[in-house]
């Protein structure tokens, strides 16, 4: 979940959210600077032989396989 976004479109309860946010490891919402930084990481140098990935970024709610 990154908050922030219209996502939801206003239908998320606070409960939802709680529920939601107590199933990730970092018990933290995800923010947008979170996916900014990830597509700045993937933009950079250092990925140049990376190929294919299916990237989570949920704060370990569901983990790849």
């Amino acid at each position: 979940m990154i908050e922030s976004t219209e996502f939801f479109r206003g239908t998320l309860t606070e409960r939802r959210r709680d529920m939601l946010v107590a199933n990730t490891r970092t018990k933290r919402a995800g923010t947008v600077d979170d996916a900014a930084d990830l597509v700045g990481f993937l933009a950079g140098p250092g990925t140049g032989h990376l190929t294919g990935q299916a990237i989570h970024l949920n704060g370990g709610a569901h983990l790849g396989r």
